[in-house]
């Protein structure tokens, strides 16, 4: 299996909308990705502490999620933001 990379302005652009409280599927609606490549950036962000999943409810069997940044997801954004600014 090829191992994928992560691009960090992809990165920014997921974080800066998951601090809006954007779902999975808004944000791969703004950024033109598919929903699956969120949630893989997304996993890769929890993995890390950038990020948690909060579980906000259920439909029927289905357990809805969001996900939030983590007070260092938010220093990261921060960080990410200021060293790429304009690009």
């Amino acid at each position: 299996m090829m191992r994928r990379g992560y691009n960090i302005l992809t990165i920014r652009e997921i974080m800066k909308l998951v601090d809006k409280g954007y779902s999975v599927r808004r944000i791969a609606k703004e950024l033109n990705l598919s929903p699956n490549t969120v949630v893989r950036y997304l996993k890769f962000l929890e993995r890390n502490g950038l990020v948690k999943r909060v579980r906000v409810g259920e439909k029927g069997s289905i357990v809805i999620v969001k996900y939030i940044l983590t007070n260092d997801g938010r220093a990261a954004l921060n960080f990410i933001v200021t060293q790429f600014r304009g690009r």
